[in-house]
């Protein structure tokens, strides 16, 4: 079926070069306590996991929610997502283990959402350009950054702050795509509409990474 929807990559930077110096199971231990924590963030805005990629994460908004919601959730996740990082990334720092930054990109249009696979073995995604732009959009990305397409801005410009960085050429396409770099949310936008809630977050991070500081002893 056709949908519209955001969707959201976030890329760990410089995590080949990272993975080179930690044994497989450190790396493994790593990923998926950072990966527990995106998804926790992901879901809490209406977000669907797509898929894992290697260090990546893909997630689609707007599969289980109104139109008017789609982008601003996708966003509001992914500044969500930066901070809860941050956050976790200076609790491991005090616990001596390898940190990292991320980077996201978003991308909002219609995909083909559905079941595609083999006979062995199908998965529920989406698929089409949309989906293409959005893997291009968080290599526009800085560490720390949230870079969203001139689609995502123009659907979500009234709730948050950002700041147009260029027009980037992305591959297999003829026309440019605008980037906008997004700095943070318009608190009264957000106050003022009751279709949406201005979030706080508050996640409950102390207790991630336990499992590779016992794996390292």
């Amino acid at each position: 079926e056709h949908r519209r929807v955001a969707v959201l990559f976030l890329d760990i930077c410089s995590f080949t070069k990272l993975s080179e110096n930690l044994p497989p199971e450190a790396v493994g231990a790593l990923l998926n306590d950072f990966f527990s924590l995106a998804v926790q963030v992901i879901y809490k805005h209406n977000g669907m996991v797509d898929k894992f990629i290697g260090d990546a994460v893909m997630a689609v908004f707007g599969l289980t929610t109104p139109r008017y919601r789609v982008s601003v959730d996708a966003v509001d996740a992914a500044l969500d997502l930066q901070l809860a990082s941050q956050q976790l990334m200076r609790k491991w720092e005090k616990e001596g283990r390898t940190t990292f930054r991320v980077r996201i990109g978003i991308n909002t249009g219609e995909v083909i959402a559905g079941n595609i696979g083999s006979q062995d073995r199908m998965d529920y995604t989406g698929i089409g350009d949309t989906v293409n732009v959005a893997s291009r959009m968080v290599d526009q990305a800085a560490p720390n950054e949230v870079v969203v397409s001139g689609s995502t801005y123009f659907n979500c410009k009234n709730y948050f702050h950002t700041v147009f960085k260029r027009s980037a050429q992305v591959k297999n396409r003829e026309a440019p795509v605008d980037c906008h770099a997004v700095t943070n949310k318009r608190m009264e936008a957000f106050h003022h509409d009751d279709r949406f809630y201005a979030s706080s977050t508050l996640y409950e991070i102390e207790l991630l990474g336990s499992n590779t500081q016992q794996q390292q002893k």
